[in-house]
């Protein structure tokens, strides 16, 4: 069964207020690992730290990563693996008064979207004359649903000269499936 995962980084909050005062919203990102069609709540809890009272609405945004170098863009328009349309705060809007902390439930419900993957990515190299491995991982990335990720592999500079075998692999958490491409080399 597939799972979905949201990382919520565009809740927004307004202050109606004509002069800036301070809050704080913890936690900054709500993860929610939920089967399509079961639903989920989350605490947000909201802090005035200002000194005078302090009105908000929630509002829920879609984002995507255009292109492939993993940009996020909050997006204008429909997005069909976007969850925003499945979220809802309790209470949507609400004041906060001088140093009062204010909890809001988040709840995601029926839900059917596809899946965020978390990946990994590693080189194996292999030297095809001594047979010894050596691994170069990659910083962990993200990808939305119907994505595209550019990543970079680089061969480390003390290499010696000679044959390897090099696989390339993005670890996509697939219990049984990898991207992987496999080249030989020859260093000189």
């Amino acid at each position: 069964m597939r799972k979905s995962i949201l990382i919520l980084i565009a809740l927004v909050f307004f202050a109606f207020s004509s002069k800036a005062q301070s809050a704080s919203v913890s936690p900054s990102r709500l993860y929610f690992d939920v089967s399509p069609g079961s639903y989920k709540s989350q605490k947000l809890r909201v802090m005035n730290n200002g000194t005078k009272t302090q009105t908000f609405t929630v509002n829920f945004a879609n984002f995507s990563t255009p292109g492939r170098n993993g940009k996020t863009l909050i997006d204008t328009v429909e997005n069909v693996h976007g969850m925003a349309d499945w979220l809802t705060a309790s209470p949507s809007f609400f004041e906060v008064a001088p140093g009062e902390l204010k909890e809001i439930e988040i709840l995601l419900a029926s839900n059917v979207g596809d899946a965020i993957a978390n990946c990994a990515a590693y080189l194996d190299i292999v030297n095809m004359k001594t047979g010894e491995k050596t691994v170069v991982k990659n910083r962990g990335f993200t990808i939305l649903p119907g994505g595209e990720r550019e990543v970079p592999f680089f061969l480390p500079k003390d290499l010696p000269k000679g044959n390897y075998n090099i696989l390339g692999v993005i670890d996509y958490g697939s219990e049984t499936d990898v991207a992987a491409y496999e080249l030989d080399i020859k260093i000189e």
